[in-house]
């Protein structure tokens, strides 16, 4: 099983959610904007790593 990077995006009704998808879809929706580098922290509280 290979390594999950987790992505944080806003729905159509504005809910955010962070899903762990795989390198090369994570890669497709960064470079087209459609999602934010995530993870999560020791908490279990998931934060946006990537900042404008």
């Amino acid at each position: 099983m290979s390594d999950l990077i987790y992505v944080a995006y806003t729905d159509a009704d504005g809910a955010q959610h962070i899903e762990g998808v795989s390198p090369p879809l994570a890669a497709v929706l960064l470079e087209a904007g459609l999602g934010r580098l995530a993870t999560w922290r020791d908490s279990g509280d998931p934060v946006i790593t990537d900042h404008d």
